[in-house]
């Protein structure tokens, strides 16, 4: 996934080459989340189908772009011989995608505003970022991560106070009436992180937010 999620780190150019290049000599396909795609705050995403158009497979989504998750509609394109064989699993696992999404996308796709709305949401959702980033480092000082380059996301590290990110969570909705991701989802290695997502609140509630996760990290409240 480029930008990933938990993290909202790009793949510098150099590692996306050399990614493409060993798929291309160990003769792999390279499965390329394209859910993020347009999200980007800094820097620019590599392409990596024009890296390698013979193994990539890219996977896109419109849950994020143009943010209607309800329509379930996504899409694949790679190698002719790998769209072909998604196509035959697509005819018995979803008979179709409905009428109303395919023509809602395909009115999205050909309207002439749509990279000014993007542009939009994109500002938009770099203030919320800076403000997200802002407010860890004032109400939970002792909070390590990486600033995002894109997605809507910041993964944060709460160690040493946080040794089981799913038990925090929990705790952390039940009784400060916040919501996070622990890190766990995303594999043993997050069972100090949490993810804290900065696009669907206003500002005040996303700084309130995350003043109560600094609350909660020093057991007040």
């Amino acid at each position: 996934m480029d930008p990933d999620n938990p993290t909202g780190r790009l793949l510098r150019p150099d590692v996306a080459r050399a990614v493409a290049e060993l798929a291309q000599d160990r003769g792999v396909y390279l499965l390329v989340d394209e859910a993020y795609r347009t999200i980007v705050y800094e820097g620019r995403r590599a392409n990596l189908y024009d890296m390698a158009p013979d193994v990539v497979v890219g996977l896109g989504s419109f849950s994020k772009d143009p943010g209607v998750p309800g329509l379930r509609l996504g899409y694949i394109y790679g190698p002719r011989e790998v769209v072909r064989a998604c196509s035959r699993i697509d005819a018995h696992a979803f008979f179709g995608p409905s009428n109303l999404s395919q023509l809602f996308v395909l009115k999205y796709l050909t309207w002439e505003g749509r990279w000014r709305f993007i542009e939009s949401v994109v500002s938009t959702y770099r203030e919320r970022r800076d403000l997200a980033v802002s407010a860890l480092r004032k109400y939970v000082s002792d909070a390590r991560f990486s600033v995002p380059q894109g997605s809507m996301y910041v993964y944060v590290d709460l160690s040493p106070t946080v040794k089981d990110s799913n038990e925090f969570a929990r705790a952390l909705a039940s009784r400060y009436k916040v919501a996070v991701m622990p890190g766990t989802a995303f594999g043993p290695s997050g069972s100090s992180y949490v993810r804290v997502t900065f696009v669907s609140e206003p500002p005040e509630r996303l700084e309130e937010g995350i003043r109560r996760i600094g609350l909660a990290l020093e057991g007040e409240g």
